[in-house]
C-alpha cells in the first residue's frame, strides 16, 4: 500500500532504521520529504499541535535553544529540540540528547487514524549529516 506525500510515494514497510526496528520509509525517501518544501520550520515546541506531541516524545523535551544538560548530570533537561516541522501528514524532528554519550537524532513522524507512527528513525546523527538535515529545514 502507497501514502501519497506530493510526488513522494511512500511504501508501507521497506527498511530496518540504525537501531534494528522496521521503518516505513527508507534514508531517501525521508530527504526527499523533508526537501520537498512542504514543511515550515517551527520556532517552538509550542507551535507543534499538542495532538502530534505524544507520538514524536515531546513532553519533558526542552524548547528549541531552550536549557540542556548535554552530559550526565546538570539541571537542564537531557533532551532537547534542534528543529521541527508539521506539514499533514507528516512531522519532522531533530533533537539532541545528552547523557553518557551525546547524540542527535532525525525523526519522520506520520499521524494515521490510530495515532502518530514513527516511520523513520535515524540515531546518532553527526556532521556533515546534521548540516544537511538542517539546511534542508531553511530551504
Amino acid at each position: 500500500m502507497l501514502a501519497a506525500a506530493g510526488a513522494i510515494a511512500i511504501p508501507a514497510a521497506c527498511a530496518v532504521d540504525q537501531s534494528g526496528k522496521k521503518a516505513m520509509i527508507t534514508r531517501q525517501q525521508a530527504d526527499d520529504l523533508l526537501s520537498s518544501g512542504k514543511f515550515r520550520p517551527v520556532r517552538s515546541r509550542d507551535e507543534i499541535p499538542k495532538l502530534w506531541w505524544d507520538g514524536m516524545g515531546l513532553e519533558g523535551m526542552s524548547d528549541i535553544g531552550g536549557p540542556f544538560s548535554a552530559g550526565c548530570t546538570g539541571p537542564g533537561a537531557h533532551k532537547r529540540v534542534i528543529a521541527a516541522a508539521v506539514s499533514e501528514p507528516f512531522a519532522v524532528l531533530i533533537s539532541e540528547q545528552g547523557g553518557i554519550a551525546y547524540f542527535a537524532t532525525f525523526a519522520v513522524f506520520e499521524r494515521k487514524q490510530r495515532g502518530v507512527q514513527c516511520v523513520y528513525r535515524e540515531t546518532g546523527v553527526l556532521e556533515p549529516r546534521l548540516s544537511e538535515l538542517l539546511k534542508k529545514f531553511a530551504q
